[in-house]
């Protein structure tokens, strides 16, 4: 691979016009990279914020999923890096890309993802200050930084394994249990960090709690006790009050948590919307 090579952003939208401009203006973009905005038919001014900051509008496939939205970007990427981030995360480092990019250049080409902590802290995920390189055996103490908010990803790997279009959600980890299961690695880059800033309204989050709980759901697991609930919900207040997260996370996230609640009372489905209107 190239020293410096290129970067195709990919963002995914749905009525992100504030916090999609606020990264925009953050992102260390280098000659020849670009960035993709896959939109899910925002009714707000996001794809005219988009192309007036020189973004490439992409016209995601409905109804919603999370994986076709990413293949749909991918499917026109033009570069041999991806960099998949949220459109409400925030950089917290003013060369992300460059970090990104440097990583991915001194890095094993059998490493197929890096991720990028994306918390809603802005922190360090594995308390750790040098990259990590994994593999399957170490995938369990690692899945908690698998997601797509920061994650930057070899176009090549996308060509040997696309996203999963029959779920409706938790395709990240799944994806990444395949690209290990098909041995190849992951890394973990704490140096590139984003703050996960959510902007979506408290219905959205609730339901996307719901949804992640009935994807990842075992068959015989039991639902969210009462007692965990409450473990979850103090936790999100002593962060709180610690100033570790702004009042928008907190009521956001804790929305997620209600959800994560009731999700775990329902049956397990992860299968896709039908409803091209319906979000998660």
């Amino acid at each position: 691979m190239p020293e410096h090579p290129a970067i195709s952003v990919l963002i995914r939208t749905f009525n992100s016009e504030k916090p999609l401009a606020r990264l925009l203006a953050k992102l260390d973009l280098a000659e020849g990279d670009e960035v993709l905005v896959v939109d899910s038919a925002s009714q707000d001014a996001t794809r005219e914020i988009a192309a007036g900051l020189g973004a490439r509008v992409v016209d995601a496939p409905l109804p919603f999923s999370y994986s076709k939205s990413l293949n749909a970007g991918f499917n026109v990427a033009r570069n041999p890096l991806v960099l998949v981030l949220s459109s409400h995360v925030l950089p917290m480092v003013p060369d992300l890309l460059a970090r990104m990019r440097t990583m991915a250049a001194s890095f094993p080409s059998d490493v197929w993802a890096i991720y990028g902590p994306a918390g809603i802290s802005g922190r360090d995920d594995l308390g750790t200050k040098e990259p990590v390189i994994f593999g399957a055996d170490q995938y369990a103490g690692k899945a908690s930084i698998i997601g797509n908010a920061n994650t930057l990803y070899r176009m090549e790997a996308w060509h040997s394994l696309a996203f999963d279009e029959g779920i409706r959600t938790d395709e990240d980890k799944t994806w990444a249990r395949a690209a290990l299961a098909l041995g190849a690695r992951l890394a973990y880059a704490p140096g590139a960090p984003v703050l996960n800033k959510s902007s979506y309204p408290l219905s959205y989050m609730f339901r996307k709690g719901q949804s992640d709980a009935r994807a990842v759901k075992a068959d015989d697991a039991p639902p969210m006790s009462l007692y965990q609930l409450g473990g979850a919900l103090k936790k999100m207040a002593v962060r709180k009050l610690r100033g570790e997260i702004d009042w928008g996370n907190w009521i956001r996230y804790t929305a997620h948590i209600f959800g994560t609640f009731s999700g775990s009372r329902l049956p397990k489905d992860n299968t896709p919307r039908k409803d091209p209107n319906v979000r998660p």
